[in-house]
């Protein structure tokens, strides 16, 4: 049986254990300089993320052909939306936003009188209306992270690469 004193000299508690792997140096070496450049604590606590990140991308099935599939079949529908928008705006068509539309704001109003700026704020604080931007923010954060712009962190969330405000 392995002595514990690992966990005594490092301050770590009694739940944690211990797991030995074992890889080329060149590995080691990678994984040490990866550690240092993306701000982690330690190797472990780098190792413990990717291994986390890993398996929640196979049982979330980012892995599969099929997520893949459903992925290029949204992006091909988003293309063609995007094609019809483009031609309104060349011809001058331009289509109402869901935002202006008479079934949207007339919930958020009442028979006393408020200021543009009450309506719209009263607008945007709807959790239906979090629910029309969230999904397009969502995507623009993944197409700009696929491109290097962003980066994610679980646990931290969102923030530009390398050379943005922090």
């Amino acid at each position: 049986m392995p002595s514990d004193g690992w966990r005594e000299s490092t301050g770590i508690s009694e739940d944690t254990s211990r797991v030995t792997i074992y890889c080329d140096t060149s590995d080691k070496k990678a994984w040490s300089e990866e550690t240092q450049q993306q701000d982690y604590p330690s190797r472990s606590v780098y190792l413990y993320e990717l291994i986390e990140d890993a398996r929640a991308h196979r049982q979330e099935g980012f892995l599969s052909w099929q997520r893949t599939q459903e992925r290029i079949e949204a992006l091909e529908e988003q293309v063609d939306t995007l094609q019809s928008e483009l031609e309104q705006e060349k011809r001058g068509n331009h289509p109402p936003s869901r935002f202006a539309s008479a079934t949207f704001v007339t919930p958020h109003l009442s028979y006393r009188y408020q200021s543009l700026e009450d309506i719209v704020n009263t607008v945007v604080s709807e959790e239906s209306t979090e629910d029309l931007v969230q999904k397009p923010v969502e995507d623009t954060l993944y197409s700009l992270a696929e491109n290097g712009t962003v980066e994610y962190r679980r646990g931290h969330g969102w923030r530009l690469s390398e050379g943005g405000d922090e």
